[in-house]
């Protein structure tokens, strides 16, 4: 167990980008915001990294977290960490197909993955 506890908090799709960034006519950015507890009372902060997280849909393609062309402000970086008995709200964005369905959130914890439903099937 890593001491760290993860909920989704909201999950918006498709997120609207301002600014002159572009993406394919088929494809759309989802945002997802998930919100981490440090449940240890001792010790140094947890890091965080976004490459801990994809999202999977029916479609059967995994998609990478924070796609270099979008930042916001709340946006999760490999710098995060988490503080003993603290909580830390972070963003994670993705670019997928606008036609995949019953998408999921991975996050890789060591040797375990925990699932999150984003969308009903």
């Amino acid at each position: 167990e890593n001491g760290l506890e993860l909920g989704v908090s909201s999950f918006q799709r498709p997120l609207q980008v301002q600014g002159l960034t572009q993406v394919a006519p088929d494809q759309q950015f989802v945002l997802v915001s998930v919100l981490i507890h440090n449940t240890k009372t001792s010790g140094a902060p947890i890091p965080l990294n976004p490459a801990d997280f994809k999202i999977k849909g029916d479609g059967g393609l995994t998609y990478d977290a924070n796609p270099k062309t979008v930042t916001i402000e709340n946006l999760m970086t490999a710098q995060d960490a988490i503080a003993p008995g603290k909580d830390l709200e972070r963003e994670l964005i993705f670019q997928i197909a606008k036609d995949d369905t019953g998408l999921k959130l991975y996050w890789m914890v060591g040797k375990t993955t925990r699932v999150f439903l984003l969308e009903a099937e």
